[in-house]
């Protein structure tokens, strides 16, 4: 009996402690406060005596989640907090809690010479990242996009633009004040990184503060921490450049950082081939929440039918290019500003080349032989003001913008058995005004009403004048084509949203109105008996279209931020009316749709620092008056657009996942994107081609594409050799419907882009500076009942710039650049060499600079661009040996 007994006492204990083994939760979780506020960044471990069994850090709104291990008794286990900044807690596990609530009590912290070190190079504060600009700058660094360019996660492209973890960012800040808003060319490329305390990169960004912290955001912006002695004096730089053969190169530039105005003015001009465009503000874009209207492109008709080998150090080394800028910002009391821009630009190009044009995708290859002598010429000005108050509890701007655009070309070319003279026009006039007010209401509900009105007026024209072949006769006009186009735009946009801002899930309702009224005039006046559109029996040809669309649209959005969740939707639906009349052809027609193009974008955070991204968008949208009209036009001497159908309706469907991840203290950030696309229209898009005309035509026919991408880019910065290492390469694979000489074919295209590059500095003398790209390109047309067509190309560019200090005040860096090419048979190298050497004397606050450009005197260049269905095949005469010396004073 006592044995019965003992045996029963032992099933029972033995049942218990298996109970206290197997009850267990499988996650914990909670929130870490210190005095009422979320603490990001805390670093939670969960331990049993002195092993740690898991961990994980507190998100933006303090939030942590832990895994618990299975098989364990949580009773032993306990739960550990760890910041800089705040005293350590330890809580002891309980059976019957999964949610623990921490409240941190400030603490002051001796720090450690090494970590010292380290955070001056780079610290996190919540979303924003904080880069201190001497840990990454050298003594050959002169403006702060030289020092933006080797920091990790930054990349600088050649136009200047600047993105983050392969994201671009929307705007450059001085101190927080938005002096240039989203075009920061001219402030990257101007102000000096010696000015500059620390970079912040500001991740989820939000400039209205009405908005902060109650909408979500995908945005990234710079602010540039001026140092204390930047904001009380005026500073700037001149630059005098003289140079061979016949060269010049002018600078003058000068800025005031204080706290109350801050103002970027300057002066720019040089022959050298210099492409200072890209620092010119030369539109304004307000976006429509709607446009199911796809937009007018800014150029219908073309002078020019040769690519431009773009990126290429000396194409256009004959080019002249002027700027002239003036940013001014005052701030008005606490949160009010006023900012005052006024920019032109002048360039003038004279290219030396010689092209022809293989159209493959026809049956009969056919070439187009150009020799062109061309002359471009264009002229900008923009002019724009904005009054802004942001403050916590309203929103209220005002940005009146105009823009004038000139571009004059002319060019006598010798083409197929064709000698011609072909000058092209462009004038270009916009305005707009763009009014905004966003109030919270005192139940914090948020007002958000948008008035934004424009009106463009492009005016185009194009001549092509024949003249006779014959070398025994004196040049005579045989035959003139001239093509007249005007576009004036009229918009007016109104919108009003309000946002229920309490609660996990925050939902607003936007109403807008949208009316346009647009007009096509053009006029192909033909004359002569054997110009090469006589074939299709063209003379005069007239449009004179009236194009009146009218939008009504309603658009609920929600989001919510639940845990490591963050969920928006845009659920748009638009009514249209568009009215198109043109009584020239007897045309009136109306349009009346219907659209939902649903958005929905998903987050969810691995952890503080890494997350998943899911997005999914459904557009549809119909073309605009350049893809419809009643006669032809003439884009080029050589292309004639002309439609059959009516208008094109485009529904697209896209898909992107992308992970993100990115270790601050660790100096890496990194992200990989998978993309899907489909396009539908209802007809198919054919060339026309024959000797001396292609023809771009609409024929019935369903269209389908479909395309895959993958993306990936990753950096590193290595400590040991102060600089990073980068990676950027993408996958693409397109597969297409087309329509060749009136017969459908299908279009597979792959394209592999590599480009990695790494930046070391040995010994503070020395530095490397390498960088590959690599692209590889497939074209395979497949026609019915004919074999396919392959085509093939790759392109290899490498860079080497090796830098030398051998004394601190002299700097010397060699450059090698190394293209080639392979196109079927062809294969082309090119390897350029310059030479730059900089002596610097600090006394004298004076920089003396000189230059050795294209030292092996390579005077030809060929290039080669294939597309879906056409060769383009270009040789540059280039300028050849060049030398350069400038002398720059600082003040």
């Amino acid at each position: 009996m006592i044995a019965s007994l003992f045996k029963k006492i032992l099933i029972a204990i033995m049942l218990f402690l298996s109970k206290q083994i197997t009850a267990q939760t499988e996650n914990i979780d909670g929130y870490i406060l210190s005095d009422g506020k979320p603490i990001p960044s805390v670093y939670i471990r969960l331990t049993s005596g002195s092993k740690v069994l898991a961990y994980s850090n507190s998100d933006n709104s303090g939030y942590f989640i832990i895994k618990i291990p299975e098989n364990i008794n949580i009773s032993q286990l306990h739960l550990e907090t760890s910041h800089l900044s705040f005293q350590p807690t330890k809580t002891r596990l309980s059976e019957d809690k999964t949610t623990y609530k921490f409240i941190l009590q400030p603490k002051s912290t001796e720090i450690q010479a090494l970590d010292i070190k380290r955070s001056q190079r780079l610290r996190a504060n919540g979303d924003t990242l904080v880069f201190k600009v001497d840990s990454f700058a050298r003594n050959e660094d002169r403006t702060i996009e030289d020092v933006l360019a080797r920091m990790p996660g930054m990349h600088v492209a050649e136009s200047g633009k600047i993105s983050f973890n392969g994201k671009e960012i929307t705007a450059i800040y001085l101190d927080g004040s938005n002096l240039l808003d989203e075009k920061y060319e001219f402030g990257s490329k101007t102000i000096p990184n010696k000015i500059i305390e620390n970079i912040e990169v500001l991740q989820r960004h939000i400039h209205h503060k009405v908005l902060q912290d109650n909408t979500l955001s995908d945005d990234i912006a710079i602010n540039l921490v001026l140092k204390d002695e930047a904001t009380l004096k005026v500073m700037g730089r001149s630059t005098l450049g003289l140079g061979l053969p016949e060269q010049y190169d002018l600078e003058l530039s000068a800025m005031l950082l204080n706290k109350n105005i801050k103002s970027l003015n300057g002066i720019h001009g040089n022959n050298l081939g210099k492409d200072l465009s890209s620092m010119f503000i030369g539109h304004t874009d307000f976006k429509r929440n709607s446009r199911i209207v796809d937009p007018l492109p800014k150029n219908l008709l073309r002078q020019e039918t040769i690519t431009s080998a773009t990126g290429h150090p000396y194409i256009n080394n004959t080019a002249k290019s002027r700027f002239l800028a003036s940013n001014n910002y005052f701030r008005i009391r606490q949160n009010g500003s006023l900012r005052l821009i006024a920019q032109q630009h002048l360039g003038r190009r004279e290219p030396l080349v010689f092209s022809y044009n293989d159209n493959f995708a026809s049956l009969d290859s056919i070439r187009f032989i150009e020799d062109p002598n061309s002359t471009p010429v264009l002229r900008g000005t923009v002019l724009a003001a904005q009054f802004e108050i942001n403050s916590p509890t309203y929103f209220l701007s005002n940005n009146a913008y105009m823009e004038i655009d000139r571009r004059k070309e002319t060019s006598d070319l010798l083409g197929n058995s064709m000698q011609l003279n072909h000058p092209y026009r462009h004038k270009l006039l916009q305005w707009s005004n763009h009014f905004r007010y966003s109030p919270k209401l005192k139940n914090g509900d948020i007002v958000d009403i948008q008035w934004t009105i424009e009106h463009k007026d492009s005016e185009e024209r194009l001549q092509v004048e024949q003249f006779t072949a014959d070398p025994f006769t004196t040049n005579k006009k045989e035959d003139i084509a001239r093509q007249q186009l005007e576009l004036p735009i009229f918009a007016n946009l109104i919108r009003a949203s309000y946002k229920f801002n309490k609660g996990v899930l925050k939902h607003s309702y936007l109403l807008g109105l949208l009316n346009e009224r647009q007009k096509f005039n053009s006029e192909l006046d033909l004359s002569g008996s054997e110009y090469q559109f006589s074939e299709l029996g063209l003379r005069e040809q007239l449009n004179n279209l009236d194009w009146h669309n009218n939008e009504f649209y309603f658009v609920p959005m929600l989001e919510t931020k639940v845990k490591q969740w963050e969920f928006s939707v845009a659920l748009p639906v638009i009514a249209q009316h568009i009215h198109y009349l043109d009584p020239t052809n007897d045309l009136d027609k109306s349009r009346d749709k219907v659209y939902f193009n649903p958005l929905f974008n998903s987050k969810f955070f691995l952890n503080s620092q890494d997350y998943l991204q899911l997005r999914f968008q459904h557009h549809r949208s119909i073309g605009n008056m350049a893809n419809f009209f009643c006669k032809p036009i003439l884009k080029t001497y050589r292309s004639l657009a002309n439609n059959m159908v009516d208008l094109r309706e485009k529904k697209k469907n896209e898909l992107t996942l992308k992970y993100n991840i990115q270790r601050p203290l660790k100096l890496f950030f990194g992200n990989i994107t998978a993309k899907y696309a489909s396009v539908r229209y209802p007809d198919l898009l054919a060339t026309l081609v024959t000797d001396n005309l292609l023809s771009k035509i609409v024929v019935p026919g369903a269209h389908k594409s479909q395309e895959y991408g993958l993306i990936l880019f990753a950096t590193q910065y290595i400590n040991a050799l102060r600089g990073p290492l980068q990676l950027h390469a993408s996958w693409t694979n397109l597969k297409d419907d087309m329509a060749v000489q009136r017969q459908a074919t299908k279009l597979d295209q792959s394209a592999v882009v590599i480009n990695p590059s790494i930046d070391m500095q040995f010994h503070k003398k020395f530095s490397v500076n390498y960088g590959l790209h690599y692209s590889w390109f497939k074209s395979e047309i497949v026609a019915f009942h004919v074999p396919s067509d392959r085509i093939m190309s790759s392109n290899l560019i490498q860079s080497i710039k090796l830098a030398y200090t051998p004394i601190k005040p002299l700097f010397v860096e060699y450059s090698f650049n190394h293209q080639h090419n392979k196109q079927g048979i062809f294969t082309n190298n090119h390897l350029f060499l310059d030479l730059f050497a900089r002596i610097s004397l600090p006394k004298r606050k004076v920089d003396l600079e000189v230059e050795l450009k294209n030292i092996a005197n390579i005077k030809n260049y060929h290039h080669q661009v294939l597309t879906s269905d056409e060769l383009y095949s270009t040789v540059y005469h280039l300028r050849g040996r060049m030398l350069n010396a400038r002398c720059i004073f600082n003040f």
